[in-house]
């Protein structure tokens, strides 16, 4: 048996089968700011000298170094406290 580790809450039916459950989207200050600017996570990702899987943890789990919302803060022109959850 093989488990996979899933940043999504699953559950294990009798089967043995994995269900996802939807969750709710987790409000994304960053993202708003993204969307607001008119750019898409790899546009912004390219122009701040990010990889798009960072801005992707950055979006969806809140993780956001110092340095990394100073880089997204100058792109989208806001305050970097602002790309915080």
């Amino acid at each position: 048996m093989r488990i996979c580790l899933l940043a999504f809450p699953v559950s294990v039916t009798s089967s043995h089968t994995l269900s996802i459950m939807r969750a709710k989207p987790i409000p994304s200050p960053l993202r708003d700011a993204r969307e607001r600017a008119g750019l898409t996570r790899e546009q912004l990702a390219v122009r701040a000298g990010l990889s798009s899987s960072t801005l992707y943890l950055a979006e969806r789990a809140g993780l956001v170094s110092d340095a990394t919302a100073a880089k997204l803060a100058a792109v989208l022109g806001v305050p970097a406290e602002e790309l915080r959850p």
